[in-house]
């Protein structure tokens, strides 16, 4: 066997701002640049090691509830290729080793699944266990083929183990990982290129924008064999020739693959280049990264852009960075000042709050911050005020969600940045990069009038979940529902496309650190409805014994309150309903949710759409009236009352349901005019007489 030599480089800066999916390959070779995190809040990424479409490997935290992180291969040893294996000890620990440790037959011994060494206790030990340090190292993988030849790689991994302790075991990162195509091929741990390879740069330093007074890192990634140096250069001050750079004062790292730069003034703006180098001959990044040193950064404002109904509130963020206290806040809208008053308010903080929103409130919203150095301009924030479009839109409006996602977006999934919108509160959920929906890459129909459902637009879109592997790629991502309650309603359509795995998840609120689990999913039938509240088997284990039909649209709902749990069905076979007569305990649902899986029991495999939830415990008229309008195409509008009581001097307006526009006139005749600062309840001093309506929207 030969010997293989590999030089030493430090990869536990990689673990923060890059792009991951980096890919390089050659006849001997295949290596990724992945720089992947896996907290304990998630519960697995997919490996494909070699890169032939098939996953290999799953990251995992997880082990009797103790959260420990593991490499498992349970779920790929049917893929068609390759039979997968960690390189793992007696016991099913997991060994992590130095770069340049050969990765061949006499490493480690194949295992289906390895621990990152744990005592019978299930507590993380070994040279997983540290006193609050990272832990960076490798560990060996390999692929068996059909004909018995093992081919060997290795994965990188650095682990944060500052709160390990028992049930708990921080994150880890993915930084790169790597398979030799040859079999039986010895591998070194670290090894990314043939012997004799000039370096090649794989990732390049990003341009960006930092405030005075704080830090910057620029990352390049490079293969090579052996393994090259590294020299950062930058152009200052339009200065047109490119220095070397030297450690010493704000500047460490600079003949690393991270470049560190604190305490930024002005003068550190201009161009930053790395040039890479081994025996084999050298390179240099193709395009500089532009550092920019503004008087403060400002990060962004969250939510991004809105798209809501009358009636939800707005309430925008704004992200900044800045080594120096704030002066001030001004917020914008369409480029002119706002002011608190009435339903405005944070006009002049970090927060703009707006609420009972009408169509006037559309505009670019934007912010400007200041500090000592000087001030800032946010980019605008987009917000639509828009009237549902479609008559079911328009009864699940009626019904007052506090979420719905109508999933009629068409940015690409694939993008990894497309955002599934929120049309009531603006909690937005992301696409995972895995799913589909209506763009025209994909043209993922809803529920529209070809199908006998008048109530929706012949365009009418969903999204499409269509693998089980638990990964956020592969479903839909939401933020928290901030929701303390027993009295929930959640309501979706769905159209499987044959039996589900088992517990299949449709939607999910799934705490890590308690195990606590509240949504809709499949029985561990795989083919009739259930539910999980509080994680109680009372619940989960229950059977509705209802069967959505395959390859049809069904409207399917779960009901809690404190008494029960009721599950609804509507379809084409009319509507069918199952109660579980067990009481529902108040839950505090405030971890993320997902739709079409939860990172824990089997994804749903088909079509979902229409997904809203409702903090009330919806009635089965209300119900219909929402299968109604999705069938017919007529809505029913709800009952609605107005009031005006007195308190001292002033009166006290109120509607229900408290959405619309508040009208005024001195005269029942009018003519009236809108108070667009009104929102109920609506609190003013009356000069005379006054009569008021509300126009609903």
């Amino acid at each position: 066997m030969k010997t293989k030599k590999i030089a030493f480089v430090s990869a536990s800066a990689l673990a923060t701002g890059l792009a991951h999916g980096q890919i390089v390959t050659n006849s001997q070779i295949i290596y990724c640049y992945a720089n992947i995190t896996v907290p304990t809040t998630t519960a697995g990424f997919a490996i494909d090691l070699n890169h032939d479409g098939y996953p290999d490997f799953q990251i995992h935290f997880d082990n009797n509830n103790a959260r420990k992180p593991y490499l498992d291969t349970s779920k790929y040893l049917g893929q068609p290729n390759f039979t997968p294996s960690v390189l793992a000890g007696s016991g099913d620990g997991l060994p992590l080793t130095t770069i340049g440790t050969p990765i061949n037959s006499s490493y480690e011994s194949p295992e289906e699944y390895g621990y990152f060494d744990e005592d019978t206790g299930a507590n993380v030990q070994g040279a997983w266990q540290s006193g609050g340090a990272n832990i960076e190292g490798y560990v060996g993988l390999t692929l068996q083929d059909g004909g018995g030849n093992f081919y060997y790689g290795w994965a990188h991994f650095v682990y944060n183990s500052a709160t390990v302790s028992d049930g708990a075991a921080g994150e880890i990162t993915l930084i790169d990982y790597a398979f030799d195509q040859n079999p039986g091929e010895t591998i070194l741990a670290g090894e990314n290129a043939p012997s004799g390879s000039a370096p090649k740069i794989v990732v390049s330093p990003v341009s960006q924008t930092n405030g005075v007074l704080t830090s910057v890192q620029f990352t390049a990634i490079g293969t090579g064999n052996p393994y090259p140096t590294y020299q950062w250069l930058a152009e200052t001050n339009g200065s047109n020739t490119y220095t070397p750079l030297v450690d010493g004062g704000p500047i460490s790292g600079s003949v690393s693959n991270v470049l560190t730069i604190t305490n930024l003034v002005s003068g550190f703006s201009g161009n930053y280049i790395v040039e890479l180098q081994n025996i084999n001959g050298s390179t240099v990044t193709p395009v500089p990264a532009v550092l920019t040193v503004a008087p403060l950064y400002i990060t962004g404002l969250t939510p991004s852009s809105l798209t809501v109904f009358p009636g939800a509130t707005a309430s925008i963020y704004v992200g900044y960075s800045s080594a120096v206290p704030i002066l001030s806040f001004q917020w914008l809208k369409n480029g002119s000042i706002l002011n608190n008053g009435g339903r405005i308010s944070g006009t002049t903080s970090s927060n703009l709050v707006v609420t009972a929103l009408t169509t006037n409130d559309t505009a670019n919203y934007s912010v400007i911050v200041s500090n000592m150095f000087g001030a800032v301009t946010s980019v605008v924030d987009v917000v639509s005020v828009v009237l549902p479009s479609s008559p079911y839109e328009q009864q699940v409006f009626w019904t007052y969600p506090m979420s719905y996602y109508a999933f009629n977006e068409t940015n690409d999934p694939a993008s990894g940045t497309a955002v599934a919108l929120d049309s009531t509160a603006g909690a937005n959920g992301l696409y995972g990069s895995d799913t589909e929906n209506g763009n025209p890459n994909y043209n993922i129909a809803g529920p529209n009038p070809a199908d006998g459902f008048q109530g929706f637009a012949a365009t009418n879109s969903a999204v499409s979940i269509l693998n089980n592997i638990q990964q956020t790629a592969s479903i839909v991502s939401l933020p928290p529902l901030n929701l303390n309650a027993n009295t929930v309603t959640f309501t979706m359509w769905i159209n499987p496309v044959g039996t589900e795995p088992d517990w299949a998840v449709l939607n999910s609120y799934r705490s890590s650190v308690s195990g606590t689990a509240n949504g809709m999913n499949y029985t561990s039938s795989g083919n009739t409805l259930g539910y999980h509240w509080n994680d109680d088997g009372n619940t989960y284990n229950w059977d509705s014994g209802l069967t959505p039909p395959i390859g049809q649209w069904s409207f399917v709902a779960l009901v809690i309150s404190p008494a029960n749990a009721v599950e609804y069905m509507f379809n084409a076979n009319g509507m069918a309903a199952a109660t579980n007569n067990y009481a529902s305990v108040v839950q505090a649902i405030n971890t993320p949710g997902f739709i079409g899986g939860d990172l824990h029991d089997g994804n749903f495999i088909g079509n979902i759409d229409e997904v809203a939830t409702f903090n009330q415990s919806l009635t089965q008229s209300q119900l219909t009236n929402l299968w109604t309008a999705a069938v017919t195409g007529v809505v029913t509008p709800p009952a609605a009352t107005l009031s005006i009581t007195a308190s001292g001097a002033n009166a006290i307006i109120s509607w229900n349901p408290p959405v619309g526009t508040l009208l005024q006139s001195p005269s029942i005749n009018g003519p009236w005019t809108t108070n667009n600062a009104a929102s109920s309840p609506y609190t003013n001093t009356p000069v005379g007489t006054m009569f008021y309506r509300v126009l609903a929207p």
